[in-house]
C-alpha cells in the first residue's frame, strides 16, 4: 500500500509539473507552483525529485522528443504528395493518424517542447521541427517533378509558413482538451495547409 501511495504522489507531482510548465514555461514555473498544483508540500517534491530541472526531464524525455520527430518525418511526406485528403493512400492516412494520436495523448508535452522550454536542452527543438518540415517539403516537391529553383526567398517563405504551423499546433492543443475538438481543429487546419503547400510548391510537373 505504501508503494502505491508513493506512485500516486509521484504521478500527481509529474502531472502538476506539466501543468505548471504549460502555464508559465520552464523558466517561469517554480517548485512552489508545482507543489501547489499537486497539493503537496514543497519538501515533498524534493523527496521524489532533485529540483525543477529533474522534473522537466521526467515530463519531457529524450525518448518523447525522438518519437515526435520520427512521426513528423513520416507525416510531412504525405502533405507534399496530396492535393487534398482524398488523395492520401492508406499508408499516408496511417502516418497522419499516428502523429495526431501522439499529439492528443501527449498534449501538454507537445505544447511544452514546441513553445515553453526556453532554458532547457530542448530550447531549439521548435527550430529543428521547422527545418525538418522545410527540408522534407522541398525534397518531396522535387521528387514530384517541381523544377522551381528553391532560392533563399522560397526558403524564407517556407520557414515562415512552418513556424506559423508550429504556432497553430500549440494553439490548438492549448485551446482544446477534448479529443473530438482537437481532431476537428486539425482537420480544418490540414485542409488549409494542403491547399497552401500545393499552391506554393506546385511548380512544373514532368
Amino acid at each position: 500500500m505504501a508503494q502505491v501511495l508513493k506512485e500516486q504522489i509521484r504521478f500527481k507531482i509529474l502531472d502538476a509539473s506539466a501543468r505548471a510548465f504549460v502555464e508559465a514555461g520552464y523558466q517561469g514555473a517554480t517548485v512552489s507552483d508545482i507543489a501547489r498544483l499537486a497539493g503537496v508540500a514543497v519538501g515533498n517534491i524534493y523527496r521524489y525529485f532533485g529540483g525543477k530541472e529533474e522534473l522537466f526531464k521526467a515530463v519531457v524525455t529524450a525518448e518523447f522528443a525522438e518519437k515526435l520527430l520520427m512521426l513528423l518525418r513520416k507525416n510531412i511526406k504525405t502533405l507534399s504528395h496530396a492535393g487534398n485528403d482524398a488523395d492520401l493512400d492508406d499508408a499516408a492516412l496511417d502516418a497522419q493518424e499516428q502523429l495526431l494520436a501522439f499529439w492528443i495523448t501527449h498534449r501538454r508535452q507537445v505544447i511544452i517542447i514546441l513553445d515553453r522550454c526556453k532554458g532547457t536542452e530542448f530550447e531549439g527543438f521548435a527550430d529543428q521541427f521547422v527545418e525538418i518540415m522545410v527540408t522534407l517539403a522541398v525534397t518531396h516537391a522535387r521528387d514530384l517533378g517541381n523544377r522551381a529553383d528553391f532560392d533563399p526567398d522560397m526558403q524564407f517563405v517556407l520557414q515562415t509558413v512552418f513556424r506559423n504551423t508550429v504556432k497553430v499546433i500549440v494553439s490548438i492543443l492549448e485551446h482544446h482538451e477534448r479529443e473530438e475538438d482537437i481532431r476537428n481543429a486539425f482537420r480544418l487546419f490540414r485542409r488549409y495547409q494542403l491547399d497552401g503547400l500545393n499552391g506554393l510548391l506546385g511548380g512544373e510537373r514532368s
